[in-house]
Order: structure tokens, then sequence, then C-alpha cells
């Protein structure tokens, strides 16, 4: 079961009844993996009360997509490294289907920053407030901010749902990141499009020796109608350029 497919220090998300999706790690395995001990997600500094017996989906990332296992709330244990939560397993991990939204090849240049587990649990009003489209924008500043400075990177592709990144930097499936995507449209303008991501794959290109990071937009993306329209008019775009090319 989860033994064979989860490794301690996983990151995985949690999400209970209509909760939030809380970042944490897998800290141990018991009983063949049976029973996960979890460290207890935090909210505010203080951490997220869960009742016994309750059922919990727990979410993680492989190469080829988003897995979830079904588990159900033991107990809460207490180390001296800090508060666990122990989960037991209910289901074999089973793979997320998501649907597939049309990808406009593109380069835009694009600042994307790390948020490290660390940070993001230094922040716990910003993380909450990305559920909040009024209050979005403003957060995923806060974190750009507070992120360390990355050379820009540049789009391979876009969609409503996310964008395929050329970086430099390694990163893992389930990290999350801050952006400012420079779609410069439709005015020219340098406003860019600003988004928290995760992401949700990554492939090593041999030849240019950087990666290929599949990201997807995270929380209440506020933007998705501005990259609608933006997608519509570069389509539009593209298919009278090919008639003037090829004529009547």
């Amino acid at each position: 079961m989860a033994q064979n497919v989860l490794h301690i220090g996983d990151k995985v998300d949690i999400i209970f009844g209509k909760s939030p999706d809380y970042r944490t790690y897998i800290e141990d395995m018991e009983e063949d993996g049976a029973l996960l001990r979890v460290s207890a997600p935090m909210e505010k500094e203080r951490i997220v009360p869960i009742p016994s017996q309750q059922e919990v989906m727990l979410y993680f990332f492989r190469e080829n997509g988003k897995f979830c296992i079904t588990t159900r709330v033991r107990e809460f244990r207490r180390y001296a490294t800090g508060t666990s939560v122990m989960l037991e397993v209910l289901s074999e991990p089973r793979k997320e289907q998501r649907r597939e939204f049309y990808r406009l090849a593109v380069s835009l240049t694009v600042e994307a920053r790390y948020l490290p587990d660390d940070m993001l649990r230094s922040m716990p009003d910003a993380l909450t407030r990305l559920y909040d489209v009024s209050a979005y924008d403003k957060a995923v500043l806060e974190m750009f901010s507070a992120a360390q400075y990355e050379q820009p990177s540049t789009t391979r592709d876009i969609s409503i749902s996310g964008l395929s990144l050329r970086t430099t930097r390694k990163y893992m499936p389930g990290d999350r990141v801050a952006l400012k995507v420079y779609l410069r449209w439709p005015h020219g303008t340098n406003m860019p499009l600003i988004a928290i991501a995760e992401v949700r794959r990554v492939q090593l290109h041999t030849e240019t020796r950087k990666y290929f990071v599949g990201l997807e937009f995270f929380g209440a993306f506020s933007q998705r109608d501005l990259i609608t329209k933006y997608i519509y008019e570069q389509q539009r775009r593209r298919i009278q350029q090919k008639r003037l090319v090829e004529g009547p």
C-alpha cells in the first residue's frame, strides 16, 4: 500500500471536510505502511485541530501526476520534535485526473521564485488569503517579495490552468513558486500576471541541460479571464497570419 509509493520526508497535502489544503510531510511509517506519521498541520502558528476518526484525503505528487490516498485520523502524538498526527491508510493510491486545457505555445518572460515550506509556515495569513480571490493578489506579492531573487525564465506554453517553464533550477513535484508572468498584452504594458503555482512535473532537456517544469496555478487565482482573453486573441492572430501566408 502506502509504503510502496510514499517515502519518509515526502511533501504531502491533506484536506478534510471543507478545509483548505494543508502542506505537511511524512515523518515516519508504522505497521508496514498502514499507519502514517505526519507532521501536524499549522495555521497562524497553531496546530490545526482534526477530530479523531475524521477522514482525511492525502495528496502527493510524482513525475507522472498527482495521487491521492484516503486516510483516517487515529490520534495526535507529541514528540520532542513537535506534534504529529497519525493517519490510518484506508485506500490504495489513485491518480487524480484533471481536465486538460488548450496550451498556447509561447515564449514569455517569467520571474519565478521558490517558496520553501518553512517560509510558507512563517506566513500563515498570506497562505490563507490565497483562497480569497479579493485578497489573492496582495498575498502573492507578499510571498514574492519574501522569496529569494532568481534569474528570469521563459515559458514554453500557457493555459488557463497553468504554464510550462524553461529553467535551470531543478524543482521537485509539489514545490510551490511565486510567479510574475509578463504577457505585455493587450497594450504592451509591463504589468505582469501574478500567481502562486505548484510544480506538477519536471523533465530534463538533455541537449540544453534545462528543466521543463509544468506548473498549475494554485488557490483562488484571480486572472483566469485575462489568460482566456489573451489565448483567444493570440489564436485569432495566428489564424489570420496563416491565411495571409497561404493565400486564398
